[in-house]
């Protein structure tokens, strides 16, 4: 029963086919040759990583930089720790930061996100250093 449906669904598609008109008659504008001006290289952002240690307590560095952080334990503080270290990176580089965000097991989900809620407060790129958390996938 089925192959017949089939084959009048094709025979109707083919007459369809023949009776239309399939004609080019249409002459797109293509656009004029513009010179562009080369845009200056964006610099890739410096990742600040923000430690969130089991008693709730904020440690705040570079990524790459592993011994150098200094300790917060109030978000307030944290947030204007945050926003002098993106100052000076971006007077002294032009480049803005990404925040990760490196949460201990034992602390508590809310503290993670009051801090995903700081990078909110002042538009910056944020993502969370675990794999089954990442709010985006980080390519490599």
């Amino acid at each position: 029963m089925i192959v017949r449906l089939i084959d009048i669904v094709l025979i109707v598609l083919f007459g369809f086919m023949s009776i239309s008109v399939i004609d080019i008659n249409a002459t797109l504008p293509l656009p004029a040759k513009i010179n562009k001006i080369p845009e200056k290289k964006k610099l890739p952002p410096e990742v600040i990583e923000i430690e969130i240690d089991q008693s709730n307590h904020f440690k705040i560095g570079l990524f790459k930089i592993k011994n150098k952080r200094e300790s917060y334990n109030t978000i307030s503080n944290l947030e204007l720790s945050v926003k002098k270290i993106r100052e000076q990176i971006k007077r002294r580089d032009s480049k803005d930061i990404v925040i990760l965000v490196s949460p201990h097991e034992n602390s508590t989900v809310q503290t993670t996100v009051d801090v995903l809620d700081l990078c909110d407060r002042n538009d910056i790129p944020k993502n969370i250093n675990k794999r089954s958390l990442a709010l985006y996938r980080l390519v490599r």
